[in-house]
């Protein structure tokens, strides 16, 4: 769902939508093919399963199309932006600023306003709100996994330590 509206997914890889139409509930007219549906506060994003991606709803957030027809394998969301993983481990961000990650990432983690990949070195690779953790942490290897809050990130090292950043009133301060 998005703040107003909904999106389901038929067994039949069709997709239904209702709700506001400011906020994604214009018909997509995707009648097969759709593996999962992903969502921004405003818009959807379905993934299909020959790896294109079609989007709609307020283009401002992710409604419009990104232009990707094959090669992904998931997608994440902020409130405002889309980030599509692909088979290669780029990565394609929509609306906004691309981070010009052209290889290695494993998985995508996010919050309210930022992104953080984790890449197969362990490094991580961020982009967003800097408020929200869209700053680089500085991290070059050894991440395991990311966890996240509404405006920050904390990720936790192959060692057991833990480096936090983001907002610090909201868990991205080093826990110490």
């Amino acid at each position: 769902s998005t703040l107003y509206a909904f999106a389901a997914l038929k067994g039949d890889g069709s997709v239904t939508v209702w709700g506001k139409s400011d906020y994604g509930s214009t018909d997509p007219g995707l009648t097969s093919g759709v593996t999962k549906i992903f969502s921004t506060d405003r818009a959807f994003a379905a993934l299909k399963d020959d790896g294109s991606v079609k989007a709609w709803g307020n283009s401002g957030y992710g409604g419009t199309d990104p232009g990707i027809t094959s090669g992904v394998t998931n997608i994440f969301s902020t409130d405002l932006a889309f980030a599509a993983l692909k088979t290669d481990g780029s990565v394609q961000v929509w609306p906004g600023t691309d981070p010009g990650i052209t290889g290695g990432v494993v998985t995508i983690f996010s919050n309210y306003n930022a992104f953080a990949a984790l890449k197969d070195d362990g490094s991580v690779q961020v982009w967003g709100q800097s408020s929200s953790g869209g700053t680089d942490p500085g991290i070059t290897s050894g991440v395991s996994t990311i966890f996240s809050t509404p405006y920050a990130f904390a990720a936790l090292k192959t060692d057991g330590s833990v480096k936090a950043w983001g907002d610090s009133c909201c868990g991205g301060s080093d826990p110490g």
